[in-house]
Order: structure tokens, then C-alpha cells, then sequence
């Protein structure tokens, strides 16, 4: 007999719930975004020679587009299931915004304040963003349309 105050595992639970896979697929999708985006940096920055700005604004527009057809009909399918196509898209551009300025702030500080290079520095921002993704995406992004509870008027 299991004890009533038991619980079980973190992991256990999460692969119980569904949301273990949903984590994976994260994860997956996080690499191959990942992917197209330094290959995008670094081709503009490299052979281009376009400054950080522009390198930085050519690899989101890249990584948008493979991130957001990879979150909304994947990852997060269940999620955003009835939500509206535009209510998604508008979010995550707002989501993207925000990256935007906190990728390029933290390349900026890695780069001139340092001396860390922007293609080290990458790295740094993506560990961050993987996580601060995932939770705005769950929680905001791709939230599923509102649902209203009917309550009991007695």
C-alpha cells in the first residue's frame, strides 16, 4: 500500500502529465531553431560583414519563422487549439520583440563591456532564452483560447 502522503517523483509526474514529451519536443525544436539561428548570425556576420545590429536582426527573422511553425503545429499544439491564428502571431511578435532587446543587450555588454565574442556570447543568451521561452510560450503565447466557467448560482 502506498502511503497517502507520498508523492512521487518530479519526473514521474511529468511524464505522467504529458508534460515530459512536451519538454523533449521543446528541446528539439529549441536546437534546430538554434541552428538556423547561429547559421544566419554568423553568415551575415562573417562573410556579409554586417555589424552586430543587423546579424542579430537577420538570425531572429530566421529563427521566428522556424521557432514559430515548429511551437504552434508541434510543441505546443494542444495549446493553441481553438486560439486564433492572429492571436498567436501577435503574441509571439511581442514575445520576439522582447528577445529582440534582450539579446542584443546582453551581446552588447558580453562584446564592449567583456570582450566576450558575440559568437561565445550567443550561447550565453540562448541558455537563457530557452528557459524564459518555454514559459512564455506555455503561459502566454500559446495559451489556448479562454475558457469561461459557468458558475453555480444557488
Amino acid at each position: 500500500m502506498i502511503h497517502p502522503y507520498y508523492r512521487a517523483p518530479y519526473f514521474y509526474r511529468l511524464q505522467r502529465s504529458g508534460e515530459l514529451g512536451t519538454i523533449v519536443q521543446y528541446l528539439v525544436t529549441s536546437a534546430v531553431v538554434s541552428g538556423v539561428d547561429y547559421a544566419t548570425f554568423w553568415v551575415f556576420f562573417n562573410p556579409f560583414n554586417s555589424g552586430l545590429l543587423e546579424a542579430t536582426a537577420a538570425a531572429y527573422v530566421a529563427g521566428l519563422i522556424t521557432s514559430y511553425i515548429l511551437n504552434r503545429y508541434w510543441v505546443f499544439e494542444k495549446n493553441a487549439t481553438g486560439q486564433q491564428f492572429r492571436t498567436s502571431v501577435f503574441r509571439y511578435a511581442t514575445l520576439l520583440l522582447v528577445n529582440f532587446l534582450i539579446t542584443y543587450a546582453m551581446l552588447w555588454a558580453m562584446q564592449d563591456l567583456l570582450g566576450v565574442s558575440p559568437f561565445i556570447g550567443k550561447f550565453v543568451v540562448w541558455t537563457f532564452l530557452i528557459f524564459w521561452n518555454y514559459i512564455m510560450d506555455k503561459i502566454w503565447v500559446f495559451k489556448g483560447p479562454r475558457r469561461i466557467q459557468k458558475s453555480l448560482h444557488l
